[in-house]
Parts: C-alpha cells; structure tokens; sequence
C-alpha cells in the first residue's frame, strides 16, 4: 500500500510484483498542476447512515494515505464531500454542484443503484468519472463508459441466493425487497431463476412505519421461505412486524445487504434473524489477507472503530480511481476512465482482487455464505457455506 502510494506521488505507476501478473506501463510525467479534486457521493443521513459513515471514512482514509507520500504527480488529493442520502435527486444536485462550481470530474459513489441510474446521462454529457463500491443491481451493467463498481453485479448475487434455494429445498419462496432499481432487479433476476416456486413478490416503500399489511400478505401466500432486501431501518421495522405475526417460524434468506450488524441494535428484529437461521452470501471474506488487515488496522487508528459494510470497497473504489489518475497523468474524466480497467488487472485490495471489465464490473467473484446465531453476549454471523458460479455451493 505504502509502496504504491510513494510511486503515485511521484507520478509514477506501479504496483507491488506479488500482487500484479505484469506490470502497467510506467508514466514518466504528470499534468497536475492543481489540487486532484474528488467527489464523495455517500449517505450520511436517513436509511443507510450507518454505513454511509463507515464508506466515507474508508474513502477518507485512501487519500490521507495518498496526502501523506506526495498526493499524486506532487499535487494533493482534495474531497469533496455530500450527504446525498439514498436520494437519486439529491445524488444529481450534487454532481451538478461539483462539477459545474467545483470542477470535479471523479467521483466515489452514491451507495445505491437508483441515484447511479439517475446521474448517468449527467456523466455522459460531462465526462465524469463514477465509481460506486455498493451500486450492485444488474441494470448499471454497461450503463456507461464512465461508470465502475467494487462490488459484484446482483446477477451473480442473485445465482448464489438461488442456489441456497434450491439446495434447501424450498418450494414457495416470497420475495420481499424495497421498490426502487435495485429492489426490482433483484426480484425480476430470482424470478428468472427459480421461475414458478415464487409464491410472492412484495415490493415495499422505504420509510414507512408498519409493514404489517406487506407481511399479512407474506403469511397469507403460506411460504416455506422468505428472501429478504430492505435498507437497515426497514428491514428492522418488517422483521419485528414478521416476528409479531409468527413468522419467525418460516426459514428466511437475505441478500449481501443483510449481513450488517446494524441489524443487530434492535434486539426483535435481532432475535427474528436468529430464529429463522437468516442465510445470505457476501463476497468471499478478505479478513484474514494482508491488504485487509493493514486496512482494518489503519482505519481502526484512524477513527476508533472496525471496518464494516463496504468499507473496504470504498477504499478501493477511491484508491483504484486515484491510480487511474494517476496513471492518466492529467486531470481529465475521459482519461482516467480509460486507465481503470488497466489499473484494476493490476489491483489487489482490502476487498480483493478487482478486475473489471469493460462493462464497469469486477469479474472475478466468489461468495462465502453467512447465517444470524445468537451468542452468549448477543447476536453475530457465522459462515455456514461458500458458493463458486464454476463449482456451485458448499453447506456446512
């Protein structure tokens, strides 16, 4: 990490030879003769505040890490920061902003899939580059040739959850997820998978206060599984609504989102994860790498508490678009996005190895499967299987 931030700071690029199969071409020179300006795109308020802190944070500690060396070609990295909640307008007003006051031409999120899809024609016409480390539903899939994410696309998200499925046994699967992009693109790619055993598809508003109605519904349709993707403060109110129906008793599957421990703070909705063996997949845990335990321990020095969701994909997202910069040599949208799939062959980071292509997806995914346990002193999550697109799923 040092090692590459030193080279960026000299306008160079390189990357360490244990982590590369060959090595970019080096940049002798650079264009910057101003501060290196980026955008920082997160919610620091409303339904994903929780996170949003923990993104932001990570995204922060990539260019004090960088400041610290040099910046890059001499020049130092500058954010820009924006509460834009899980709000696509409020996402738009502030690219606006940064790019028509700020000059900014890179930018690091939003966290969700809807404000992408509505800033995109925003990027295309000023040639800004976006990398979101959270945006995952299958639509942003070639979107543009500006946007890039950290994470993978739910069309293989959605492979995994239907594998758990499938290797269940379940019959009647009822779909509850959050109506906007994301939500839909999930629902639509499960129903492509597991076809006629979809008893139920709910879509639901995010901000209500009772969901008993949407979960009378559930319960109505007499499910032997429910799939689960709601943002944290949602998905606690329908969890307790379930719990307070007798749902608890009906096995439940969730997505990626699920596994955060934010869930976890209200102790009904704790206790109805827990009970019903709450399964979900994440990417293949990098907690054990020497990139994630460098980052974990610096971001932990830095701001006193444990990386969570998408924090290291919000460092990776702001360290690959700063080399991509870098490796451009001017501060120039359409440039740096050419550099990205370039730097990312060559990028191994506290998430993992990141090959994108040129769709804007990373390409090289695997999955570990995570379930809700209590444990004496409250709730946590345990990893019960692995699933491989290649060589299907594991079940301990």
């Amino acid at each position: 990490m040092i090692i590459v931030a030193l080279l960026v700071a000299s306008g160079t690029y390189a990357i360490l030879p244990s982590l590369t199969r060959a090595a970019p071409t080096p940049m002798s020179k650079s264009g910057f003769t101003s501060p290196i300006k980026i955008g920082v795109l997160m919610p620091l308020s409303g339904a994903l505040a929780g996170p949003g802190k923990g993104m932001t944070d990570a995204v922060r500690l990539a260019a004090m890490e960088i400041n610290q060396t040099g910046g890059i070609g001499g020049q130092p990295v500058q954010l820009f920061i924006e509460d834009v909640q899980t709000d696509p307008q409020l996402a738009l007003r502030a690219v606006q902003t940064l790019y028509s006051v700020n000059g900014v031409q890179v930018i690091i999120g939003p966290a969700t899939t809807q404000q992408v899809l509505t800033i995109t024609n925003y990027l295309d016409s000023n040639h800004i580059l976006l990398v979101t480390p959270s945006a995952t539903a299958g639509a942003l899939t070639g979107v543009s040739p500006f946007v890039f994410r950290t994470s993978a696309s739910d069309n293989l998200q959605t492979q995994a959850i239907s594998a758990i499925i499938n290797a269940k046994g379940y019959q009647r699967v009822a779909i509850v997820t959050r109506n906007d992009a994301f939500g839909q693109g999930l629902a639509k790619s499960l129903q492509s998978q597991l076809g006629n055993k979809i008893a139920v598809t709910l879509l639901t508003q995010s901000g209500q206060s009772d969901y008993s109605a949407e979960m009378q519904q559930v319960k109505a349709a007499k499910p032997d599984v429910i799939f689960y993707e709601e943002f944290v403060n949602d998905g606690i109110i329908i969890f307790k609504d379930a719990l307070n129906l007798g749902l608890e008793t009906i096995p439940a599957v969730g997505s990626r989102e699920n596994r955060d421990p934010s869930f976890f703070k209200d102790p009904l909705a704790a206790k109805y994860m827990a009970l019903t063996n709450f399964t979900g997949p994440t990417a293949v845990s990098q907690q054990g790498s020497y990139a994630y335990v460098n980052f974990a321990n610096s971001f932990k020095k830095a701001f006193g508490t444990d990386p969570g969701l998408y924090t290291s994909q919000s460092y990776d997202a702001a360290m690959i678009a700063m080399l991509a910069i870098a490796r451009a040599g001017v501060y120039d949208g359409t440039k740096i996005a050419a550099q990205m799939v370039a730097v990312s062959l060559h990028y191994v980071g506290p998430s993992g190895y990141l090959a994108m292509n040129t769709q804007g997806d990373i390409t090289q995914v695997a999955f570990s499967l995570y379930r809700v346990v209590k444990t004496g002193t409250g709730y946590d999550f345990t990893t019960v299987g692995s699933y491989d697109p290649t060589t299907g799923i594991t079940l301990t």
